[in-house]
């Protein structure tokens, strides 16, 4: 980040201090810190999360509590209205149990906060595509590149619970 911070720090308040399992409980604590996130002058920025973001060894406790007409808890009676239903977007990558199986974030919604940006060499949003004849083989080789860069906008949209 700008201010020398890594991503997720405490001090963003984007980090939870203790890592937790996706919960409606959990959940709830993630959305109420975007909620609270400030601007440059103190302003409450209301951020709302759009999407939950977790390894794929969690895609069907993800898939469980998002899609669910009714809360899936153990202590709770069955047609409790489920506050998640419908309300977050699931994505699961398998690369993400490879960094850390066990942490889920919430990304929040672009149309109310700049997450990621992703920038293209001279605009060419297409890779560069070069047919090369071979004579001699009677062969065709083609060379592709795709110049592209890619950086975090605002810390304020994105949250991190480690996980338990």
């Amino acid at each position: 980040a700008e201010d020398g911070k890594a991503l997720f720090h405490s001090a963003h308040g984007n980090l939870a201090g203790t890592g937790t399992v996706i919960s409606s409980t959990s959940l709830d604590v993630a959305k109420l810190a975007m909620r609270k996130q400030t601007g440059l002058e103190g302003a409450k920025l209301d951020l709302r999360p759009k999407f939950l973001l977790a390894p794929a060894a969690m895609e069907t406790t993800a898939d469980i509590l998002l899609r669910s007409a009714t809360l899936p808890t153990a202590d709770m009676p069955s047609g409790v209205y489920n506050p998640w239903n419908g309300k977050l977007i699931p994505i699961t990558d398998v690369r993400l149990d490879d960094a850390d199986a066990k942490a889920w974030y919430l990304v929040g919604d672009p149309s109310q906060i700049d997450t990621i940006e992703v920038a293209f060499l001279d605009g060419n949003e297409q890779p560069y595509v070069e047919e090369i004849e071979q004579p001699l083989t009677d062969a065709i080789a083609w060379k592709v590149r795709h110049v592209f860069g890619a950086g975090v906008m605002d810390y304020r949209g994105f949250y991190k619970n480690p996980g338990a």
